[in-house]
């Protein structure tokens, strides 16, 4: 699978925040599923499922595990979100449901607020 460049993705989610009037953080990324017209639901998923995102009936959902730490649930609903913008095409098929974790540390599990230009995807 090909990836895509990560000024490429940061210069994408830009633009749609600023689309949508996001200038400042904390983003509210459920404010932001709801403005791009994504369906999020809280589920009870098993194990470290996190989320999942898909396209039912031409209906964008994203379903995240309702059972996960708040600040998990945000970065899940950021996530998936990523995958409804960046290849929709691949969400057509069936639910997109990651197998691979990147990276989780002990950062990744604070609440920090962090200013978008030092964003890194």
């Amino acid at each position: 699978m090909a990836y895509l460049d990560k000024r490429y993705i940061r210069g994408r989610a830009r633009d749609i925040l600023g689309e949508h009037g996001y200038t400042a953080s904390p983003i509210k990324v459920d404010r932001v599923a709801k403005d791009l017209g994504i369906a999020v639901r809280y589920e009870a998923l098993q194990g470290d499922l996190s989320g999942m995102a898909f396209i039912k009936d031409g209906v964008k959902f994203i379903v995240v595990n309702g059972l996960h730490h708040p600040n998990r649930r945000r970065f899940t609903i950021g996530h998936e979100i990523g995958h409804h913008i960046l290849h929709p095409d691949r969400l057509n098929d069936g639910i997109h449901v990651d197998k691979l974790i990147m990276r989780r540390d002990t950062i990744s599990a604070e609440d920090k607020q962090i200013i978008l230009e030092s964003m890194e995807f």
